[in-house]
């Protein structure tokens, strides 16, 4: 069964999946999505919903591909990246190059967008 299927799941139980599947411990991922412990347990023990921008962060700490992101995103009852806004389509192409958050962080400002961090 493809996560992408099932339809009643909850935004921790999918975080927790997901983080299952790419093997990243919850430390490993505070840390390299640079999240506070305190507020991290909170959304990954089903307390509260991360921000937008919390939810992409742990998207690249994860290496998640963007259905995977799109869905973590509504789960969380977030808008999903739209292209057509410009910070948006720049998350999007640094998706698509794999790059890291701080690549993503640093192209962001280059753009001149509001970075992630």
């Amino acid at each position: 069964v493809h996560l992408s299927t099932v339809k009643d799941i909850s935004f921790d139980e999918y975080l927790k999946t997901l983080m299952d599947q790419k093997h990243i411990s919850t430390t490993d991922l505070i840390s390299r999505a640079c999240i506070s412990k305190t507020y991290a347990y909170q959304f990954i023990n089903g307390e509260r919903l991360p921000g937008r921008d919390i939810v992409i962060r742990m998207a690249f700490a994860m290496k998640l591909n963007i259905d995977d992101t799109q869905r973590l995103l509504t789960l969380a009852g977030k808008g999903v990246l739209y292209p057509k806004i410009r910070r948006d389509a720049g998350i999007l192409l640094c998706f698509r190059k794999k790059m890291t958050l701080d690549e993503t962080n640093s192209f962001l400002e280059d753009l001149g967008e509001v970075p992630l961090l």
